[in-house]
């Protein structure tokens, strides 16, 4: 898919809300090993909601998977449990962004999509985000 401005622009603006609390923040379609804690940020689609000659209101799909190494399996457990609480709480607090989007929807949480016994697992958030492109006044 052919990333526009805003699509970046929304990718980027995720990222600076994420990396108020998280490091390991990073834009990909591809894992990329971040220390023990990594966020990984794709948008993966986006669909147009309503389309006038002035703007276009668009929904975007963005994937944000957490990525946790820990050699014990039930202290990883609990402790990506309450990062990606914390990561879910602080999407919520940031529904609205001025200048990027109109509202942001935690859609679905799936836990241990990629889970190696030994020492990594994968969360994976999928976020739906309104925005509305003006382009004429």
């Amino acid at each position: 898919m052919p990333f526009t401005t805003t699509t970046r622009n929304i990718e980027e603006k995720l990222r600076d809300i994420i990396e108020s609390e998280f490091s390991g923040v990073y834009i990909s379609d591809e894992y990329i090993e971040k220390a023990s804690e990594g966020i990984r940020i794709d948008a993966v689609s986006s669909a147009s909601v309503e389309k006038t000659s002035q703007f276009e209101e668009r929904d975007y799909t963005v994937q944000v998977t957490h990525y946790f190494r820990m050699n014990d399996p039930l202290s990883r457990a609990k402790q990506t449990k309450n990062r990606v609480d914390r990561l879910v709480q602080l999407l919520n607090n940031n529904q609205v962004s001025n200048n990027q989007w109109t509202n942001l929807t935690i859609d679905s949480i799936d836990y241990n999509i990629e889970d190696d016994s030994e020492s990594m697992s994968a969360t994976l958030l999928t976020l739906t985000i309104n925005n509305s492109n003006i382009w004429g006044s």
